[in-house]
């Protein structure tokens, strides 16, 4: 997984993310933050969450999930 242009603060942000090991323990964390670092946490979450997505799109064969792809491809 790779997001880039973050500023240090971001990844400062980021990383202690990556440290916690429970849903709970980032919520606890998040709960802690003042407005500014809980919008930029959030919209860092939702970054990784993203390019996680993308990263499993990749990855895909095109011989994989064709009957999802024809379906999805009515939209």
């Amino acid at each position: 997984m790779k997001i880039e242009n973050l500023t240090e603060h971001q990844v400062t942000l980021l990383d202690i993310m990556w440290s916690l090991s429970s849903s709970e323990e980032l919520d606890y964390w998040m709960a802690t933050l003042d407005e500014y670092d809980l919008n930029t946490v959030i919209v860092l979450r939702q970054l990784t969450v993203y390019e996680y997505i993308d990263d499993v799109v990749s990855a895909m064969n095109s011989n994989e999930f064709v009957e999802a792809k024809l379906i999805l491809s009515q939209f």
